[in-house]
């Protein structure tokens, strides 16, 4: 999908960060931040990416966060809460959306579901760039949340 005849390309921002299970890049284009979680995640690792992504959001004045689980490996139940923790340390820094990417694995899919909370804060997706036309649209609704949910054949 293109918005602006630019696709989806996370190579074109600018790295903040490549540690051990998150990547943090910078779209200065549409000022949001791209978080690519990688990988196993740890109560440690997911702690020290909280506090990255917590102080990028400082530094670049960031509303916006396209968040990326299409490539974890595993699922977050006893990790993934120390991240909801920071949502309100992350809206007062000025944080308003985030689109959040589901991983393709559907365990994950619904671990992230039973651990988000219900803040308006977050809108799901399943590909990056649903997320980033949302993120970026003009006309934009108010934050919403999405269902999360597979989407099934019209025949079912």
């Amino acid at each position: 999908m293109k918005k602006n005849g630019n696709a989806f390309n996370p190579d074109a921002m600018e790295r903040i960060s490549h540690e051990s299970g998150i990547e943090i890049s910078y779209n200065s284009q549409y000022d949001y931040l791209y978080c690519n979680w990688i990988g196993n995640q740890t109560s440690e690792s997911m702690a020290k990416a909280a506090k990255l992504i917590l102080q990028t959001l400082e530094l670049k004045k960031c509303k916006k966060i396209l968040n990326d689980n299409t490539f974890l490996s595993r699922s977050w139940d006893k990790t993934h809460g120390i991240l909801a923790n920071y949502f309100p340390q992350f809206q007062k820094a000025g944080l308003q959306q985030i689109a959040w990417i589901v991983s393709p694995n559907i365990f994950i899919e619904l671990s992230t579901k039973k651990l988000i909370p219900a803040s308006g804060l977050v809108t799901f997706f399943h590909t990056c760039q649903e997320a980033e036309l949302w993120l970026n649209s003009e006309n934009q609704l108010p934050i919403r949340r999405q269902k999360l949910s597979r989407p099934y054949p019209s025949f079912i």
